[in-house]
């Protein structure tokens, strides 16, 4: 199946799922103390867990040929995603912006992306035991699987199946 991936260098050999996330450009009409401003804000989503947050550019995205049983399943629908993003900014600029009148907020666009994470298994410094750690390839940082549920939980299943 072709997906739309962040577009980064994966390590081969690994165990790759890819994340479902949301992206959004808004344009936010406020008011501030020396008049009106226009801006353009990038949101991004959790397709699993609908978490948000402000981000300050896309990255580079590729269309990939992906396996199915890789990809993990949305679970957040986009319309609950823009109400979601919708709140986040209308409280941001009252709140953190200090808008003097409520923003009006308009939604240009949104898509879907999948990021790809690996996971590796390293042996530990002391002792056979070895440590199952999440890969991010975009940031290059190890963590631990275990802090990342909806990866282990996935991950566990397919390990299962095959």
């Amino acid at each position: 199946m072709k997906v739309n991936t962040i577009k980064v260098n994966t390590k081969k050999g690994l165990f790759t799922c890819y994340y479902p996330k949301y992206y959004a450009e808004w344009i936010v009409k406020f008011r501030t103390v020396f008049g009106y401003r226009r801006e353009k804000i990038l949101t991004l989503g959790d397709g699993v867990a609908n978490q948000l947050g402000i981000i300050e550019s896309l990255p580079d995205c590729e269309i990939k040929e992906v396996n199915n049983e890789n990809l993990i399943a949305y679970q957040i629908h986009s319309e609950e995603f823009q109400t979601n993003c919708y709140d986040k900014l209308r409280k941001y600029f009252i709140y953190k912006r200090r808008s003097w009148q409520v923003p009006e907020i308009e939604l240009l666009s949104e898509f879907m992306v999948y990021v790809p994470y690996q996971i590796e298994s390293k042996k530990k410094l002391l002792g056979d035991k070895t440590e199952t750690l999440l890969y991010e390839p975009i940031s290059k940082h190890y963590d631990k699987l275990k802090n990342y549920k909806v990866i282990q939980n996935f991950y566990m299943e397919r390990r299962d199946i095959s």
